[in-house]
């Protein structure tokens, strides 16, 4: 049980530091796809996190709309978790 607890707290420890690291996103490329799906619909067709010309990132999303007529991008500020901007083109 001692055991228990002690890998528990260490990967609490773990997480905490992890979470302060400097230079992480406080929301994932995975996060950031999950939140454009659930807000619109939509087949994912890619996503990646890209650096910026001011050394920030951004994630990237693309979605097929569901009639399968245009592809709409969303730009995801990692750290505030808001959308940036969103376009579309015909598919």
């Amino acid at each position: 049980m001692k055991v228990l607890r002690a890998l528990i707290a260490g990967l609490m420890l773990e997480t905490v530091w992890a979470d302060n690291e400097p230079g992480r996103s406080a929301l994932s490329l995975d996060e950031a796809t999950r939140k454009v799906v659930r807000s619109n619909q939509g087949r994912v067709l890619g996503a990646r996190t890209e650096k910026q010309d001011d050394d920030r990132e951004v994630h990237v999303i693309r979605l097929l709309s569901p009639d399968g007529r245009r592809v709409q991008h969303f730009r995801v500020d990692p750290e505030t978790g808001e959308v940036l901007g969103r376009s579309s083109e015909a598919h």
